[in-house]
């Protein structure tokens, strides 16, 4: 019987410990996440209203948002096949 409670209290611990590493990678993972796509949002409405105010070139802010689009969808990749593991 202190065995078996002993393992329980063994397997809850780890459980716990499984949660808490979740909540950090949730932390690393997904804040830079929304920051970075929060910027390219921003920026693709703040260029498409003021066409005027940007002396950038077209295509290098396009470039700009899409390698920031690359970086979460790898980003978020990597959250998901840690997360599954």
């Amino acid at each position: 019987f202190l065995l078996d409670a002993k393992i329980k209290a063994e397997h809850n611990q780890l459980i716990n410990l499984f949660a808490d590493k979740k909540k950090k990678l949730t932390v690393i993972f997904l804040i830079p996440l929304q920051i970075s796509f929060l910027c390219s949002v921003v920026l693709v409405f703040f260029f498409n209203i003021f066409p005027n105010i940007h002396s950038l070139d077209f295509s290098f802010y396009t470039i700009f948002i899409c390698v920031i689009l690359l970086y979460n969808l790898i980003l978020l990749y990597n959250f998901t096949k840690i997360i599954r593991s």
